[in-house]
């Protein structure tokens, strides 16, 4: 028999499947198209789709041909995402249901966590579906839909908050529950796995500085240590792909002002929607952003009516249920309320962190969750409270319908725009299907494993948009496909994304030649990205081929099938002779002047400035050491002798340079991925009218080659 507690857990999970089915029902009758289908959820696709072929989200070889997509320079820890896709990926084969489906689960598990973290509390199971359906479909929650479905899936908020409840009741645990508890937090997103060793940490020390006999908190410092683990497990992947490799210095990068930015905003808490429902509300909105003061950052804080009256309970309990005995947890748990807001807030003790200790994390509105869970439980607390003194029926019956009224305004309120726009649904599935049958038409006209260049070439991941095409927009080839391997998504500071930027920058002639000998069989061109809508290249494709281009019924798209042109072109060389001229093409050295390096100056020598010390990353595709030729003259710019420095890796050496220019030829050993090639000098600085620069030594005819060492 099922036990009757069991089925408490029904409860929530009716109430969520009916009040998602309300908001998404225009998606209801055609599940297998993507909630979005732009931005950072093509992207998430992807990632599921690789799981569903290779069982590996960050590796497949049908993205960024001639190379391999290879994404261990963005550093995670999703592990109890990927291993929920993993497991429905077993019998879901469809990657669009698939991220649907996930989707919505995780509505379902936030709903079970949270219903079962406040009915331990509460004890009241209508309390209790209250602030689940509350927490469950919050504004954040659905404002970032599937475009960050990681983040959207942030079930195991409620189950910090479980051992966070512990700590200050200072109750025990069994050990197997807090490492179980502490590895799903660990693994659930670097973000919720970062604020929740900070909120664990801070609420044993409450426990400890507010007690005159601490008990049972020691245990409790293993949840921390294990998060942390669990964290630096996930991430040792990409660790060790960068030793090897070199750093990224590129994908990833975070600034510590960023923490400024997207910090915390109390406003951004209270302040509601854009077009929102309510009229009073829209008035409130409108009168904000017309003081010049419009949202920034993400714009997912918003707590929502009840959470702002939740929100309100816990501001007050901090500061005048100091000496309760009575509401002690309340307290407590308010007091680490003002903690998240001092931490989180635009230029609080996150954005110290940022500047002092790492800027990686950079979004601290992403704790709003956390203040939205407390809220919630400080408004349920209250209702408890107050129904506990109240005798008369028909008074409770009025204050149980008052709630259930508020409820419904409060999920009404944090429903956005879009979600509600029965029109976004029409445009994206009249996008979604334009897509799809253009690729099926493509795909028809090409051998198996075809391969296809995109243009115009846009560097991943993390892009600005090149006129009106998005991030992530050139995913939809890949995503739609079955058989085809794409150019997109060489790793920008990579070697890959280095050659294929160059590569792509050719003209028509010599582009669709080097096309030939990578062996491939299209060009797939996205008229967004183009001012002139890509007429220019479309003509200039067409006066040197053949076939005439496919066009996608929205216009949008076009594919030049230059197979015949492939034909004709390799039949003047032998098979030798084009394996050797692709081998040119891929191994050719990429080089990047970093510190202390100036921007080349064309003139009839072209030559680059440096400052007294400068260094450049030289990246050698070949996976075994290979000899390097370095060749260089080098200028000091004043006839007194003076010495160059040089050194990579172990390799050191010295030249003697002045104003007559010192030639230098040299073949050094490199090692697989990047290098580091710097210089030194004690020369004076060059002094010119109005150049700001410190000018030391000038390259010029800077050349490396690399001999192939296979």
């Amino acid at each position: 028999m099922i036990h009757k507690k069991n089925l408490l857990f029904l409860l929530p999970i009716i109430t969520t499947l009916i009040i998602f089915f309300i908001i998404y029902h225009p998606w209801l009758s055609h599940f297998n198209i993507p909630i979005s289908y732009s931005g950072d959820n093509l992207w998430n696709i992807v990632s599921i789709k690789n799981i569903i072929e290779n069982k590996n989200s960050l590796i497949t070889d049908k993205l960024g041909y001639p190379f391999k997509y290879i994404m261990n320079d963005f550093p995670t820890s999703d592990w109890s995402f990927l291993l929920q896709i993993y497991l429905l990926s077993i019998i879901v084969k469809d990657h669009f249901l698939l991220t649907n489906i996930f989707y919505l689960i995780s509505y379902l598990l936030i709903s079970i966590t949270s219903f079962y973290v406040f009915y331990k509390k509460t004890k009241s199971i209508f309390l209790s579906l209250t602030g689940q359906i509350i927490f469950t479909f919050s504004s954040y929650h659905l404002i970032r839909g599937e475009d960050h479905l990681f983040l959207a899936a942030y079930f195991c908020i409620p189950l910090t908050f479980f051992i966070i409840f512990k700590i200050l009741k200072q109750k025990k645990i069994c050990i197997k529950t807090l490492i179980f508890l502490s590895l799903i937090i660990g693994s659930s997103g670097i973000y919720y796995a970062f604020f929740s060793v900070i909120l664990i940490f801070f609420s044993y020390l409450i426990s400890i500085f507010n007690s005159p006999k601490p008990k049972n908190l020691n245990t409790y410092l293993i949840a921390p240590i294990i998060i942390i683990i669990t964290v630096f497990l996930s991430i040792t992947p990409s660790l060790l792909y960068s030793i090897k490799n070199g750093k990224n210095e590129i994908v990833g990068l975070r600034h510590p002002a960023e923490s400024e930015y997207y910090g915390l905003r109390i406003t951004q808490l209270l302040i509601p929607l854009n077009n929102h429902r309510l009229p009073f509300l829209i008035n409130l909105q409108t009168k904000y952003n017309n003081q010049g003061l419009e949202p920034r950052g993400e714009k997912t804080e918003y707590l929502g009516i009840f959470g702002i009256f939740g929100f309100m309970i816990s501001m007050f309990s901090a500061f005048f249920l100091t000496n309760s005995k009575k509401h002690k947890l309340l307290y407590k748990l308010s007091v680490v309320n003002i903690f998240i807001l001092l931490f989180a807030t635009t230029g609080g003790f996150g954005t110290t962190f940022a500047y002092f200790v790492s800027p990686q994390i950079r979004c601290y509105n992403r704790i709003s969750p956390f203040i939205l869970f407390i809220c919630i439980f400080s408004l349920l607390y209250f209702i408890k409270y107050q129904l506990q003194k109240i005798k008369n029926k028909i008074l409770k019956l009025f204050i149980y319908l008052t709630i259930i009224i508020l409820t419904i305004v409060t999920v009404q309120d944090q429903v956005p725009p879009l979600v509600r726009n029965k029109n976004s649904f029409t445009a994206l599935y009249e996008e979604f299907i334009n897509d799809q049958l253009f690729i099926k038409e493509i795909e028809k006209s090409l051998p198996q494993q075809a391969n296809i260049l995109q243009l115009p070439y846009k560097d991943f991941p993390e892009t600005l948009p090149i006129h009106k095409l998005g991030d992530y927009d050139l995913f939809k080839g890949f995503v739609q496909s079955q058989k085809i391997k794409w150019s997109y998504a060489t790793i920008k500071g990579r070697y890959s994304g280095r050659v294929m930027e160059k590569i792509s920058a050719y003209s028509t002639q010599k582009l669709l030649e080097t096309l030939c000998l990578l062996d491939f069989d299209g060009i797939y061109i996205d008229r967004f990205g183009y001012v002139d809508n890509g007429q220019q290249l479309e003509k200039d494709i067409s006066s040197l081929i053949t076939s005439k281009p496919t066009v996608s019924s929205n216009q949008r798209l076009v594919f030049f099938n230059i197979q015949n042109f492939k034909k004709k072109f390799l039949s003047q060389y032998q098979p030798t002779e084009i394996t050797n001229l692709k081998k040119q093409i891929l191994s050719h050295p990429i080089y990047e002047w970093k510190e202390g390096c100036y921007e080349l100056e064309a003139t009839n020598q072209p030559h680059r400035w440096c400052s007294r010390q400068s260094k450049l990353n030289i990246y050698n595709p070949f996976e075994k050491k290979t000899q390097m030729s370095l060749r260089f003259i080098a200028n000091s710019g004043y006839p007194k002798v003076s010495d160059l420095f040089i050194k990579i890796n172990k390799y050191t050496d010295k030249v003697d340079i002045n104003n007559q220019g010192a030639k230098y030829n040299k073949t050094i050993t490199i090692n697989p991925g990047i290098n580091t090639l710097s210089f030194k000098t004690n020369a004076p600085q060059v002094i010119t009218i109005d150049d700001p620069r410190k000018l030391y030594i000038d390259f010029i005819e800077f050349e490396i080659e690399l001999k192939d060492p296979f």
